[in-house]
């Protein structure tokens, strides 16, 4: 919601998407304002499913690709922060193309851009290769987007695989999740399934602004999802400078690892060379 385009629209929030949505409808009003309740209650996945049904998939998917493609939103220089983190690997819930094409503009590795529902996902779960999921699908394929309550069902049954391999990159790996709420139900199950499985297993990072939870009960909320929850304050606008300081820090204890790392092995090439028959001078 960072990112603007040309005339200076910045992409809407879920609500307001879905709001877009109920007036781009030909329904009656009675049925509109049962969907706008919906919307009001956070209940988003069955506003979505309701939303779907009332235009068709055709008209739906036009919707979509009118507000999420068609308004060629340039990437906010958050994006590029979070590519300096130098994660392997980036997992996005989002249909639009913001992050990879972004990633790809810039002179990194390069990356595999990968969905939820390709066979050969697991693929990244191994190796030196940099990648991004697209756990939600993409907007290149409109028809395996998840969007709806039936679309998660139907997902988590036909591509469990690819939960596997989720779930293993978090018994593996360390997560850190950046600009998401724990309303996203694909977003909420990857802590909630690691803490009912894995009791005992190190903790996953979670950035939220503050106060968006009560003091009181971020304690329970970390002990039941096993997470610990990094707050920023200031809106929005003050994650950016926060996650600044991460990358100098990250780049500081890479370069202490280099030094280490170049330490050990001169320390240990006068013996190597010994071992291997040749005069060590």
């Amino acid at each position: 919601m960072q990112c603007t385009n040309a005339a200076g629209n910045k992409p809407k929030s879920w609500p307001k998407l879905l709001e877009a949505a109920v007036t781009a409808i030909n329904t009656k009003e009675a049925r509109k304002a049962e969907i706008r309740r919906l919307i009001k209650s956070g209940d988003y996945l069955t506003a979505c499913q309701v939303i779907r049904d009332a235009m068709g998939h055709h008209t739906f998917h036009t919707f979509l690709t009118h507000e999420l493609l068609t308004p060629n939103y340039a990437p906010a220089p958050i994006h590029d922060t979070i590519i300096q983190l130098g994660s392997r690997i980036y997992a996005t819930p989002n249909f639009d193309k913001i992050f990879e094409n972004r990633a790809a503009a810039l002179p990194n590795p390069p990356f595999l851009v990968k969905n939820y529902c390709d066979a050969d996902v697991a693929a990244i779960s191994k190796g030196s290769i940099s990648a991004i999921l697209k756990v939600h699908g993409t907007i290149d394929a409109p028809d395996r987007m998840i969007f709806t309550r039936t679309d998660y069902t139907m997902a988590r049954n036909e591509f469990w695989r690819f939960y596997a391999v989720i779930e293993s990159l978090s018994l593996t790996h360390t997560f850190l999740f950046i600009g998401c709420g724990l309303n996203d139900p694909d977003i909420k199950l990857i802590p909630e399934d690691h803490a009912f499985t894995h009791k005992w297993a190190s903790p996953h990072y979670f950035v939220l602004e503050k106060r968006q939870y009560p003091a009181s009960i971020i304690p329970a909320i970390q002990n039941n999802l096993n997470i610990v929850i990094l707050e920023y304050d200031g809106g929005h606008g003050q994650l950016k400078p926060e996650l600044d300081v991460l990358v100098l820090e990250i780049n500081r204890r890479r370069a202490q690892i280099q030094l280490i790392c170049l330490g050990e092995i001169h320390a240990e090439l006068p013996r190597r060379t010994c071992i291997s028959g040749v005069a060590a001078k």
